[in-house]
């Protein structure tokens, strides 16, 4: 009883100060009604044929949060109807005393209706739930709205990935970008290639913060326990379809041609090995990179996205790219002879024509090849210099913007790639120190860009790495409440943003959380 009167408490505050309505992320046009729609133990929905699929999913809540049985009903108090000129995502709803009218043009649209409902449900002293009159126009201001979860350096299971898609759902977050390999492990189930599991998705013992000092990148310091764990094929399938229920497309990262030590621990023709020959149990900069001479690589590469690419019906397939050792290769007698026997100017160039080649095979399945921004060619990092390449990158490739000058973003949009802006200032959440009103301050759009080449830039992404974060509760004290304010970065416009308003609307979520064993941060 005491925490319904906390939660009356909160909402009352919530409707108090700076706005009357507590939704993240916040909708772009309300215009406040009088009075209130009452809803009881029992509601009546009317869905047109071409939304009935959304039916399952909103009973599923009204009875999972609310305890509210929902039926279907020709003549519903709740009443969606289809409307072609409403924007993809993008809804229409009128709260009236008597009914609730909600409009779209997709089923996107829809269920991004009720998740804002679901935050103007309040509980009412009898019982009830009232949701107060208003009209609401709204649609996203960017396309692309991700989160990204890495599973190599710690594995979560299935049970942490849907609770992380139904807090993404509920925030109206719609890519969850999954970064399924690297040098650490090997998470996705390979048919063609056993081994991949067998031996890349275990590893020796877990690189830890040093305890005495709290050094991180150059601790001595090693968990002795063995640590791994990956996904079948019906857990993908099954996680996919989970994701895709909840408007949310699944994206996943196959890493080349570095961060590939599991897969080079598991099957050694594959590359280079830098001082481990071992899934590696340390982290930092990659110690490893594939054979991009070897045709059998390219071979191995292409099954892999196969298999991948029939898991997954993303039409962006992401292959990392980042953090080539360079060295690796100049040290290598044949692939320094290739370079110079192709023309190339220097390393990153042949990088470059490898991802290429990626990038044809992909675009023949009819997909696109995403990666992270050293796809392009230009030097990013001050510890392995390179030349600008001479090989320019496929048109088609979206680029993820993460490390380097904000220039870069100017000069790829202007030269018409597509981004995904991820700076690591603003998107790491892994950085404790960035505090969340950095991140909900974060525009994805930078300075400088004209409006012409805006449009280039699909949307803001969040990461949350997982090199140091060993447990779930680490986890999540990490990705919330940031990802909240991510979240309202990428739905709501810049001019009907407010950090004040922001932090109230947070209190109710924070009481689900709290409902929900979900442990959050203070930022």
């Amino acid at each position: 009883m005491k925490r319904i009167y906390l939660y009356l408490l909160l909402s009352c505050l919530c409707h108090c100060m700076f706005s009357q309505y507590a939704i993240i992320p916040y909708p772009n046009e309300v215009i406040p009604g009088e009075g209130e729609y009452k809803i009881k133990s029992n509601i009546s929905l009317s869905l047109p044929a071409r939304f009935k699929s959304e039916s399952h999913i909103i009973r599923q809540n009204f009875k999972d949060r609310f305890h509210v049985n929902c039926k279907d009903s020709r003549n519903g108090n709740i009443i969606v109807s289809y409307d072609k000129d409403i924007a993809v995502e993008g809804y229409q709803m009128e709260v009236g005393q008597n009914s609730i009218n909600i409009s779209a043009s997709t089923k996107s649209g829809v269920f991004y209706a009720f998740q804002t409902m679901f935050q103007l449900m309040r509980l009412s002293g009898d019982g009830s739930y009232i949701v107060p009159s208003l009209k609401i126009n709204d649609k996203p201001a960017f396309s692309w709205r991700g989160f990204m979860h890495d599973d190599s350096r710690q594995f979560r299971g299935k049970e942490f990935i849907k609770q992380t898609l139904d807090e993404m759902a509920i925030l109206k977050m719609n890519i969850f970008h999954w970064h399924l390999t690297d040098d650490n492990g090997w998470r996705v189930e390979i048919k063609k290639y056993p081994l991949l599991t067998e031996i890349g998705a275990w590893r020796d013992s877990t690189h830890i913060k040093d305890p005495a000092t709290g050094m991180s990148w150059n601790s001595p310091c090693f968990d002795p326990n063995p640590h791994g764990g990956y996904y079948t094929q019906d857990d993908i399938k099954e996680i996919v379809d989970y994701a895709t229920e909840r408007h949310i497309t699944v994206i996943p990262e196959i890493e080349m041609p570095a961060h590939t030590q599991a897969a080079i621990a598991a099957y050694p023709w594959l590359g280079i090995i830098g001082t481990e020959d071992k899934v590696r149990c340390s982290v930092g900069k990659t110690d490893a990179a594939l054979d991009i001479t070897n045709s059998k690589v390219y071979e191995f590469i292409f099954d892999v996205l196969d298999e991948t690419m029939n898991l997954f019906p993303s039409k962006v397939i992401h292959i990392g790219g980042d953090e080539v050792n360079f060295d690796l290769w100049k040290n290598d007698e044949k692939i320094s002879k290739w370079v110079e026997e192709n023309g190339y100017n220097g390393f990153a160039a042949a990088q470059v024509d490898f991802t290429n080649k990626i990038s044809q095979y992909i675009e023949k399945k009819g997909r696109r090849m995403m990666g992270w921004n050293e796809i392009l060619g230009e030097s990013v990092h001050d510890y392995h210099k390179e030349q600008d390449s001479n090989v320019k990158l496929s048109g088609s490739s979206v680029i993820h913007f993460w490390q380097g000058n904000v220039s870069m973003i100017r000069k790829a949009v202007e030269n018409g790639y597509s981004v995904v802006n991820a700076h690591s200032s603003y998107a790491y959440l892994d950085y404790e120190n960035t505090s969340l009103e950095k991140c909900y301050g974060f525009n994805p759009i930078p300075e400088g860009i004209n409006d012409e080449y805006s449009k280039y830039i699909l949307g803001p992404q969040c990461q949350m790495w997982g090199e140091w974060i060993h447990f779930i509760t680490d986890a999540t004290k990490l990705m919330y409440p940031r990802i909240a304010a991510f979240a309202e970065v990428g739905w709501t416009k810049q001019e009907n943003k407010s950090y004040d308003r922001f932090l109230n609307s947070l209190e109710p979520i924070k009481y689900q959380w709290n409902k929900k064993g979900i442990v959050y941060g203070n930022y």
